[in-house]
């Protein structure tokens, strides 16, 4: 968690991204846990995308005034769809080339 402890601020903003884990909602409590017990002292805030009413803007604001972007493992051909599906793929690029700090993670390597 030095990355994170790295943005210098009390208590960060972790924005959570879980497209590609659409049927694992239990994933979120596990990845506070794994930060907790890191030590991570942050705020983690899920963001959605991916249910059909999900505020798209609201989540474009949430993600731009987040420290740093979390993203979780999975189906990733079927994350990528979703942000496809969303427009959001051109968004997440305008965030990286404006070096918005992203973390991920992958549960299982094909």
């Amino acid at each position: 968690m030095n990355i994170i402890k790295g943005i210098n601020k009390v208590k960060p903003g972790i924005a959570y991204v879980g497209v590609a884990s659409l049927k694992d909602n239990w994933l979120i409590y596990f990845i506070i846990s794994i930060l907790i017990k890191a030590g991570c002292d942050c705020r983690l805030t899920r963001i959605l995308i991916a249910p059909k009413n999900a505020d798209l803007n609201r989540a474009r604001e949430m993600l731009q005034s987040a420290d740093a972007i979390f993203i979780s493992g999975g189906d990733v051909e079927v994350g990528m769809q979703v942000l496809k599906e969303k427009n959001m793929v051109g968004f997440f690029r305008d965030l990286a080339k404006k070096n918005k700090l992203f973390i991920g993670v992958c549960r299982k390597y094909k």
